[in-house]
């Protein structure tokens, strides 16, 4: 039986924070193969943890298509 798309999602989330066991990591790829909104909901996590990654590292979440208006003021 499939574990409910909620669980899914804590456990993407918790995944980007912390190793899975073997047993979480087995239940979610198992879902995520049969459950298209919970693919698309890791994959938006990992890209907002990224931009949040580039953004403390000081680096324009845009990269250099940044528009002018939005870049940091000095």
């Amino acid at each position: 039986m499939l574990m409910s798309c909620r669980h899914m999602t804590e456990l993407s989330s918790a995944e980007l924070e912390r190793p899975l066991r073997v047993a979480e990591r087995l239940e979610l790829n198992t879902h995520l193969m049969m459950c298209g909104p919970c693919r698309e909901f890791r994959q938006q996590a990992r890209r907002m943890r990224a931009l949040m990654q580039r953004y403390a590292a000081g680096q324009a979440p845009g990269g250099d298509d940044t528009p002018p208006e939005a870049a940091p003021r000095a």
